[in-house]
């Protein structure tokens, strides 16, 4: 890990002394954005992207699978000074030079597929163009869509498919995972401090919607078992701790009372699985030192405005009568799922289109839960034909459950995602048409869980 950590530096000092260089030659260049800092960090990350995945490197995950996590920073960090929405270069570039660096790794590799697989990447295909082909306004989105559904997530599948017959197949994806867990979190945490400062914020409940930090927490549910299953194969104590502490300042400051009532029992049970639970207790232990050494800690700006936004999501559930059916009504979700029925209505077989949500509803990217959205945008075939593809992913990730933590951990993940996407909102691919962010990585780490369940099944290697 700590060579992905250095190359990674250096290639940011590199892109970051290409674009001042450029910038020196055409100045107009760095009147894009809303300041020339912002501008130029823009323009670095792209060609940081770029060099990632042009290094001919030993590990060729961790390029792959960092340049999503990043993108969802770059976007936010763009905010709406640069164009917003699916069909924005300024959006796309960096899963356009993935698709670059896909065709490139995938024509040099000779493997053959099964029939299965065939069948399966042409089902996927054809049912997403028709997807595509019938959504409303379908100049907003189809290009992104072709991007993502018809070429980047097959060849994704392809890649990793091929790069998990490997050796070090899964020591690549732990390392991989295990760092960009700590990014994101980091990422998020610098978002949060950048958004409560941004015009028009006047609390941190704000930085919610700013940092996407409700969305962001289905990452880090499928994220977390990489981190247990680095620490376990490389007996690092310290970054597990850190894991923990990370895991729970994100829920923390995530804002989402389906996120406290959802990632706790995660927490607990994971470190249960991975035989780690004594860390939970040495961590209170530390925060009661704490506490009672700096009493004053808890009388800050920072710990009363926290304390204020989270009174905000509280307030109202505490008041009249307490029940799961009493969160789902103040959140709004019931009027949300009601206006999917409705689009679903109209056209229950194939649905209203990728991406119809957003036009034809109340503005949502989506219906605060994957079986909503995807009845109201792909209707009955679309839904039937996804849910038969996450069996096929909780097969393979069950496979072994009896007598293998590491797939303990990972069923464990891909459950909890689950739930998470019925609950609190759908984190698949969202291709906005007017905000910020294009979301393209939990497929991406759902693949991954795939791949190194699958390795793990047919080597039999780290059963734990």
């Amino acid at each position: 890990m700590h060579a992905l950590i250095v190359c990674s530096a250096l290639r940011c000092i590199a892109a970051l002394a290409m674009i001042f260089l450029i910038s020196v030659i055409a100045p107009s260049l760095l009147d894009t954005g809303e300041s020339e800092v912002q501008t130029i960090i823009v323009l670095a990350f792209f060609v940081f992207c770029a060099l990632t995945l042009a290094s001919n490197e030993p590990d060729p995950v961790f390029g792959f699978l960092s340049i999503p996590v990043l993108t969802q920073f770059i976007h936010l960090f763009e905010k709406y000074d640069f164009p917003a929405g699916a069909m924005s270069i300024w959006r796309l570039l960096p899963f356009l030079l993935m698709l670059v660096f896909l065709f490139d790794k995938l024509s040099k590799r000779s493997f053959i597929l099964s029939k299965e697989t065939r069948t399966g990447i042409a089902a996927w295909i054809l049912m997403h163009l028709l997807f595509l082909l019938i959504t409303p306004k379908p100049g907003e989105v189809v290009f992104a869509g072709c991007l993502f559904y018809i070429l980047l997530l097959p060849l994704s599948f392809l890649f990793l498919q091929n790069v998990s017959v490997e050796s070090s197949f899964l020591i690549w994806i732990e390392n991989s995972l295990c760092l960009l867990f700590f990014v994101l979190g980091l990422g998020t945490i610098g978002l949060v401090v950048a958004g409560s400062q941004y015009k028009g914020s006047t609390n941190l409940l704000v930085t919610r919607n700013i940092a996407d930090t409700n969305v962001t927490m289905a990452y880090f549910i499928l994220l977390w078992p990489f981190v247990l299953l680095y620490c376990r194969r490389n007996r690092e104590r310290l970054v597990r701790l850190a894991g923990i502490v990370m895991l729970l300042i994100m829920v923390v400051i995530s804002f989402s009372r389906g996120s406290v009532l959802l990632m706790v029992p995660y927490l607990l049970l994971t470190l249960t699985l991975d035989g780690s639970f004594r860390y939970i207790a040495a961590l209170l232990f530390v925060i009661g030192i704490i506490a009672m050494l700096r009493p004053d800690l808890m009388h800050t700006d920072a710990a009363g405005e926290l304390a204020y936004s989270w009174k905000l999501r509280i307030e109202d559930f505490m008041t009249g009568t307490q029940s799961a059916g009493k969160l789902h009504q103040i959140s709004g979700r019931s009027e949300i799922h009601a206006t999917a029925l409705r689009i679903f209505y109209e056209s229950p077989v194939i649905g209203s289109g990728i991406s119809s949500f957003e036009v034809l509803g109340p503005g949502y990217r989506e219906a605060h839960s994957l079986f909503y959205t995807l009845l109201a945008e792909e209707g009955i075939l679309g839904t039937a034909y996804f849910y038969f593809l996450l069996y096929i992913v909780a097969q393979e990730l069950g496979s072994k459950i009896l007598y293998n933590t590491a797939c303990q951990l990972l069923f464990a993940s891909f459950i909890f995602y689950l739930i998470f996407n019925h609950t609190v909102g759908s984190v698949f691919v969202i291709l906005p048409r007017k905000s910020l962010t294009i979301n393209c990585i939990a497929p991406i780490l759902i693949l991954g869980q795939y791949f190194y369940a699958q390795d793990l099944r047919t080597s039999a290697r780290f059963t734990g």
